[in-house]
């Protein structure tokens, strides 16, 4: 049996391999403190962390509130720069930044945010250079499944392309 490397390296020739690197947004780049919320109808039932979330059984007739996932202005003015992570992913796009088929993703379980480039203005103010990475949000995946569901599909992709 192969390994996955060996896998890799047999699907590609020299000339097109490649590296895919792919990083989180919330508690992996940044220190978040977005709430999901969860709801009862219009009534406020509790709020949950990362964390909490992960491990949370929806009861009937509950649903989730993703609002603050989807606030730049609360993404931009209160997360944390986890600095160790950041500067690997500056260290990668150093060392990538004119092989074509290397590249770096950040695959985000959130959706679409409501002002696109405050979001971006985050990880610019922190160095990092956005313009050369694609936010893959898995939030915005309507297939179906768990959030590492969606998020493998983005990496299955990048693996299929490239």
């Amino acid at each position: 049996m192969l390994s996955f490397k060996e896998y890799l390296l047999e699907q590609a020739d020299e000339k097109h391999r490649g590296t895919l690197h792919s990083f989180d947004v919330d508690e992996t780049l940044f220190k978040t403190n977005a709430k999901v919320h969860v709801k009862h109808g219009d009534k406020h039932v509790t709020s949950l962390s990362n964390a909490e979330y992960n491990t949370h059984k929806l009861k009937k007739g509950h649903h989730y509130d993703y609002s603050e996932f989807e606030d730049s202005k609360k993404f931009h003015d209160e997360s944390k720069p986890i600095n160790k992570m950041l500067n690997k992913v500056k260290s990668i796009h150093k060392n990538i930044e004119h092989k074509p088929h290397h590249k770096i993703i950040i695959n985000t379980a959130r959706s679409d945010m409501n002002d696109k480039n405050t979001y971006l203005d985050k990880f610019k103010k922190h160095g990092l250079p956005i313009h050369d990475m694609h936010v893959h949000r898995a939030g915005n995946d309507t297939t179906g499944g768990s959030v590492a569901e969606k998020k493998a599909r983005v990496i299955k992709k990048h693996l299929e392309q490239h």
